[in-house]
C-alpha cells in the first residue's frame, strides 16, 4: 500500500527533544516500512526517516513565535502535501486537524489521528 504520512511542519523527524506527534510519526513510518508498504512522510527538510520525505519548509520551527502565521504555515504546507499525494497514494494519514476539511477535495481514504485533547468544536 502506497501511504502518505503528513505531519506539521514545525518539529523535524523524529524529533531530537519535543515533539510526541513527531516520534509516532517516525515509528508508525519505519514499522509501515518495514513491512513492505511504500511510506512517504511530508514533514520538514531536517527529517531523518528510512523513507522519502517531502517537505516544503527546510527547517524546523520550536518554539513558534507567531501563532497566526503558524497556523498559515501549517495550512500551506498541510494543503501543498494533501495536494502532492492525492496522484499516487492509496490512503493519507493526517497527524493534524489542520488538514481534515481539505480532504473533501481528493477522492482517497482518509486516517486522522488525533494528537491533541478533546476540542468540542472539532466533534
Amino acid at each position: 500500500m502506497r501511504i502518505a504520512l503528513i505531519a506539521p511542519p514545525f518539529i523535524e523527524i523524529p524529533p531530537r527533544r519535543y515533539g510526541g506527534t513527531e516520534r509516532f510519526i517516525a515509528n508508525l513510518a519505519s514499522e509501515l516500512s518495514e513491512r513492505g508498504h511504500g511510506v512517504t512522510v511530508y514533514g520538514n527538510g531536517e527529517s531523518r526517516l528510512p523513507c522519502p520525505v517531502r517537505w516544503r519548509y527546510a527547517r524546523s520551527e520550536w518554539p513558534l513565535e507567531d501563532a497566526a502565521m503558524a497556523q498559515v504555515k501549517n495550512l500551506d504546507h498541510t494543503a501543498w502535501a494533501i495536494h502532492d499525494a492525492a496522484p499516487w497514494a492509496d490512503v493519507i494519514h493526517l497527524n493534524d486537524a489542520m488538514g481534515v476539511p481539505l480532504t473533501r477535495f481528493v477522492n482517497l481514504p482518509v486516517v486522522f489521528t488525533i494528537h491533541h485533547p478533546h476540542e468540542p468544536i472539532l466533534s
